[in-house]
This record gives structure tokens, sequence and C-alpha cells, in this order.
């Protein structure tokens, strides 16, 4: 799953959001000519690519909410222990050294870079292979209210408050 039409390639599910400048929806066709299998974007933005390579349609009223419903059903679909790591400061170092820690013993997936918003996290989320044992995310909070957003959509088992 991907949010970028530029990294659009065969076996990608592109996800058209609206940004603070562009609507990515608008990028639908040309992820679909890039290879993708299909797009997840607003109706307007499925109908226009309806025009474009074959590929599946996915039409949704809110991209992004889809999006997190369908990480929140994979994450529970997964056999995981799910830890969640926030704090001011931290986080990444903490994420990195748990993951070190548990992938000798266990399949153990962590958040890549800094994916640790309600667009990254879910699509950490649905890239965990299905053999996955462990899955450590990073959670960030800009604003009041977000860590219980990230949360309800990780459903962690564990959660690790780093440095506030």
């Amino acid at each position: 799953m991907i949010i970028d039409s530029r990294a659009a390639g065969p076996g990608s599910l592109f996800v058209g959001l609206k940004g603070g400048h562009v609507d990515g929806g608008r990028f639908a066709p040309q992820a679909l000519a890039a290879g993708a299998w299909g797009v997840l974007t607003t109706t307007e933005h499925a109908e226009a690519a309806r025009c474009a390579v074959p590929g599946a349609l996915i039409a949704a009223e809110d991209p992004l909410a889809a999006t997190q419903r369908l990480a929140t059903a994979w994450r529970r679909a997964l056999d995981v222990q799910v830890i969640g790591v926030t704090g001011s400061t931290g986080k990444t170092s903490t994420k990195d050294l748990l993951q070190a820690l548990l992938s000798p013993h266990r399949r153990t997936v962590a958040s890549q870079a800094n994916f640790n918003t309600e667009i990254g996290l879910p699509l950490e989320i649905l890239t965990a292979p299905a053999d996955t044992q462990v899955l450590v995310l990073e959670m960030a909070m800009r604003g009041a209210g977000q860590i219980a957003e990230l949360a309800a959509i990780a459903e962690p088992d564990v959660g690790v408050i780093v440095s506030v």
C-alpha cells in the first residue's frame, strides 16, 4: 500500500489522500498506468481513473479513514502482539532497540523511519507480513487526542511511554 503515485508498481495499492496542497487522488490514473493493481480514493477520482489502465477501483468518502479501518482489520487478523511506543523524545531509538532485542526470538516488524502518524501508522500495519509475531509501532502526538486515535487503530497490547 502506497500513498505516492510515483512509487506505484506491480503489486501495489495506491491510496489517494488529500493533502494540504494537492489531492493525491488526482494521480490514481498514473498509479494504475505504473502497474498498481488498484486504487483507493474518493468516488470522484475513482470515476476519473475508470478510463485509465484496468485495475481495481475502490471508492471511499474518506480514503484515510478507510485505510485506518483496513489497518485495524489487518491488525486483528494477525496473530500478533502489538507494542506501541510514544513520548516526547526517544521514540525511534526505543522502537529500534525493541526490534533488535525481539527479532532473534520472534518474527518482529517495526515502523520504518518515522511512520508514526495517522497516515504512516496504518500503512505500517498494512505492510506487516502475515507471519509477523510482534509489531512495534511508533506513535507521535502533534495535537490533543492523537495518541488515542493511533491506539484505536493499532490496538496495542503493550504501551511504552518514553521521556515526556
